[in-house]
């Protein structure tokens, strides 16, 4: 039947950020036409009492009895059962006041705290306002909190802070949990106001820190973990750094095994001009900053199952030269033992002897596992006392 005053309703409120996007550069907006089913002679004929309620309650919601809302042009049509009646032909909201009347207080107040939030950032980040006039359902999100997102923005704009902050250091008014709180909205807005010298595009979103790496700022790093296996080394050997500090400075040993299990790192002996590397599995991806990785000779060692190989794979695509470490054929037929592994989607492991290549496929399609701590000690310390050999050649 007709539509009724609450449908239009419902189309007046899908135009309000629409509106408010159009109040920030003053374009005409109104009038705006509502869609309607024109009245069928049929129903004239067939459901005039129905019909009859319908118009009456269509007029008793509009401009013309409450004094604002919708506006309703009527046109009058002769009919042979029912005689003469007058139809809505248009319905329009023809100004702003109508709009608001028809859509109540709760959106005049919005209103009224959208335009004020614009002025403020119109005088204090004028760069911002095609991201304002494009995003007013943003703007609305945040009403009452501009003040703070401008004074981080202004901040962030004038200080010299990479490297040197951690949020919770940050000399600025705002409590620094409201940073925190609001790194989503943040790095919107930074990415639109700050040059790129002052952005690291390589990382994206808020997770893992990645706000605080775009915009320089200090974190709890991940750390690496490494031990010093030469005889000569004294005092110390094991050590934990942020990853960042081992990417920079170059640690001493010509050879460098990275272990995926820890218990295999912690027992690996003493090895002449050797680095140890705890590569803990999926935080290997670290490893990839160290550039100075690449004058060394890599001995990876992993577990024999479709990850361990993925992970090889990976390594590989960073450093050249990488050799895996008891992940072969011998190895995994002497010792495997019907141990389960984990599936695995398709992914690229085009970095991979034609030996590796073919233990991959072969762990991944019967989904099996052999863990490296499963290896008895005494054939471990014999291959890995062969790198000395292998080295001295």
């Amino acid at each position: 039947m007709l539509i009724s005053p609450s449908e239009i309703v419902q189309q007046a409120e899908k135009w309000f950020f629409p509106f408010l996007s159009a109040t920030v550069d003053g374009t005409v907006f109104f009038p705006k036409d509502i869609r309607f089913a024109k009245v069928k002679p049929s129903w004239a004929r067939d459901r005039f009492h129905e019909l009859h309620e319908s118009l009456q309650t269509l007029r008793q919601g509009s401009k013309e009895h409450k004094g604002t809302g919708y506006t309703i042009v009527w046109q009058k049509v002769a009919n042979r059962s029912v005689g003469e009646n007058e139809f809505p032909v248009k319905i329009s909201i023809e100004c702003e006041e109508d709009f608001l009347g028809l859509l109540g207080n709760d959106f005049r107040k919005i209103l009224r705290g959208f335009k004020c939030e614009v002025k403020m950032i119109r005088a204090s980040l004028p760069k911002l306002m095609p991201w304002v006039k494009d995003h007013p359902r943003k703007v609305c999100q945040y009403l009452e909190r501009w003040p703070s997102l401008i004074e981080v923005c202004d901040f962030f704009m004038t200080a010299h802070i990479r490297n040197k902050y951690y949020i919770r250091e940050l000399p600025i008014s705002v409590h620094t949990k409201f940073i925190e709180h609001h790194k989503g909205i943040l790095n919107e807005l930074l990415t639109l106001l700050l040059p790129s010298s002052m952005i690291d595009g390589s990382y994206t979103g808020t997770k893992d820190h990645n706000f605080e790496k775009r915009y320089g700022l200090a974190y709890d790093e991940t750390q690496v973990r490494y031990r010093l296996l030469d005889s000569t080394s004294t005092g110390i050997s094991d050590f934990s750094i942020k990853y960042s500090d081992f990417a920079k400075y170059k640690i001493a040993g010509s050879r460098v095994i990275i272990t995926e299990n820890k218990m295999n790192f912690l027992t690996i002996p003493k090895l002449e001009d050797t680095l140890a590397i705890w590569g803990g599995g999926f935080n290997l991806h670290l490893l990839k900053y160290a550039e100075w990785l690449r004058t060394r000779h890599i001995y990876y060692w992993g577990d024999i199952d479709a990850h361990g190989f993925w992970m090889l794979s990976q390594l590989r695509d960073h450093y050249s030269d990488v050799t895996s470490l008891m992940m072969d054929w011998d190895t995994f037929r002497q010792f495997e033992d019907g141990a389960k592994g984990e599936p695995i989607s398709n992914v690229n492991v085009t970095h991979l002897t034609s030996e590796e290549s073919s233990l991959y496929e072969y762990v991944k399609r019967n989904n099996l596992r052999l863990e490296q701590e499963k290896i008895p000690q005494k054939t471990v310390l014999r291959e890995l006392m062969k790198l000395n050999r292998i080295d001295a050649d």
